[in-house]
């Protein structure tokens, strides 16, 4: 099971993106790293399921983690918590393979100064 956590330690306040947790209808109990969080930093936090994009099988789980910390640090932190996640749909392979191109060219872009593809 991978988990995805984003927390404001000042207000005790985590996030937690899971893109089957619609499936399982999981809540904080379900996760691990809540109970890791809550001991390191001694205090109980109040924890919240995102509405994250959800994925059908069992292989999209990767691609939903790259998509939501890439998705987080390009646009979402910028008035975070106020501009979250608010999509339950399943990720299509479209999607993914738009992402992919996406990532890459910006990989080629940065790393070989390739400035064709942007």
């Amino acid at each position: 099971m991978r988990e995805r956590n984003i927390f404001l330690l000042h207000y005790y306040i985590g996030w937690i993106l899971d893109s089957t947790y619609l499936r399982g209808k999981k809540n904080k109990s379900h996760y691990s790293l809540t109970n890791a969080i809550e001991t390191s930093f001694g205090g109980r936090f109040t924890w919240k399921m995102v509405k994250c994009k959800q994925q059908e099988g069992s292989w999209e789980c990767g691609f939903l983690v790259v998509r939501n910390m890439f998705e987080f640090v390009i646009s979402r932190q910028f008035g975070f918590p106020n501009n979250m996640w608010n999509d339950t749909t399943e990720i299509t392979g479209v999607e993914i393979d738009k992402l992919v191109e996406n990532i890459m060219c910006r990989f080629f872009a940065a790393v070989f100064n390739d400035k064709s593809k942007n």
